[in-house]
């Protein structure tokens, strides 16, 4: 399942606040499922976004991926451009109307200023720019599919499962899993802090990291496609297929991280 945004959602506002709004940490780790069909809000649609002096990921109409901060008018001051692969695995050449999976990393735990590593449908794309170093993220919520408080750069497209690390870089190990259809929460489980699944039925959005208040919706559709992910089971009482899941992964692994849905 997915969501859709902008010219495949309800308009040029449409976004997801996540939960989660902590600093996080030096080592932070990134993934989300891509669909894009369009340039998005100023030919700029944003994949996720935090606010005012801290960190975004976006795309322009060339389907040029940039990573780095902005300012407090949601400006972008300094950026990597990341590079998927130009041919051969891992490319995004025809990068419209596709799935393709991304993961993007940044590990500043030296203290000194380093690059961000991306991972395109599982293999190692380009860093384009020299190290920099990232502000620290405030307290403000991630937004997927748009730009805080603006919501001036929604994606046109489809979104689905993102997910967030703490200390911990994930590698091209991890990033080939996932584009293989692993779900992320059984990806270094204990340092995932944020997971939605973006499925498009749920409003508030589910987001599956014990704790998390649930995501803000703005607008959006259900997806009419999907990424090669397996699905996102929620248990409940009512739902005995998906509880049955959860029972068949373990009762531990399903107390952690079930939601229920009444």
């Amino acid at each position: 399942m997915s969501r859709g945004f902008g010219i495949n959602g309800v308009g040029a506002t449409d976004s997801v606040l996540t939960g989660l709004t902590s600093s996080g940490s030096d080592r932070r780790s990134y993934s989300i499922w891509f669909y894009r069909t369009g340039n998005g809000g100023s030919s700029l649609g944003n994949l996720f976004f935090k606010n005012n002096s801290e960190i975004c990921c976006w795309a322009n109409f060339l389907g040029r991926f940039f990573y780095g901060r902005c300012n407090a008018a949601g400006v972008k001051t300094a950026n990597w451009e990341l590079i998927p692969p130009a041919a051969g695995p891992g490319s995004t050449a025809g990068i419209a109307n596709v799935w393709n999976h991304f993961l993007l990393t940044h590990d500043q735990s030296s203290g000194a200023a380093t690059a961000a590593a991306n991972y395109w449908n599982g293999y190692s794309g380009i860093n384009s720019s020299t190290a920099l170093t990232l502000v620290a993220p405030g307290a403000s919520p991630y937004n997927v599919g748009n730009t805080t408080p603006f919501n001036d750069r929604v994606w046109d497209g489809f979104l689905a499962h993102f997910a967030i690390w703490d200390n911990v870089i994930l590698g091209q190990t991890e990033a080939q899993m996932l584009t293989a259809g692993v779900h992320p929460m059984m990806i270094a489980p204990a340092n995932c802090v944020c997971y939605l699944p973006l499925d498009g039925i749920h409003n508030p959005e589910v987001d599956f990291y014990p704790g998390n208040a649930r995501g803000s919706i703005t607008g959006t559709r259900f997806g009419t496609s999907q990424p090669p992910q397996a699905p996102m089971y929620i248990a409940s009482k009512s739902r005995p297929r998906e509880a049955a899941f959860w029972q068949a992964i373990g009762a531990a692994r399903a107390r952690q991280y079930a939601v229920t849905v009444t």
